[in-house]
């Protein structure tokens, strides 16, 4: 088993790094990489970092970054479980895959 290095990352660090400098008006939202998935970059909302946990502005902030990174809106999948709802969805950005997540506060998981 060949041992993984930082550079194994690079791909979606770069990609990381290209949104930040393209796409530096999308909310705020937290980041992953991981060497579990080396190519991947995760990208996941939550209300909290927000800053609102009540007003909708969770799933706003999702189809703002899905539109910004042009993945197409029937790949989105909602899911619940555990007292919990999400929207997710996959898409690539600068050679990289990536995941984005958003998990919804309460008064959405009503909606979904």
């Amino acid at each position: 088993m060949t041992t993984r290095t930082l550079a194994d990352l690079s791909v979606p660090a770069e990609a990381l790094r290209r949104l930040m400098v393209e796409h530096g008006n999308l909310p705020v939202a937290s980041m992953q990489i991981s060497p579990i998935y080396p190519g991947r970059l995760d990208v996941s909302l939550h209300p909290e970092t927000l800053g609102d946990e009540t007003s909708g502005s969770t799933k706003a902030a999702f189809e703002t970054w899905r539109q910004a990174l042009g993945i197409a809106s029937e790949t989105v999948k909602a899911a619940s479980g555990r007292g919990s709802t999400w929207l997710t969805t996959d898409g690539a950005f600068d050679g990289a895959k990536l995941r984005l997540t958003a998990f919804l506060p309460d008064d959405l998981q009503e909606e979904s």
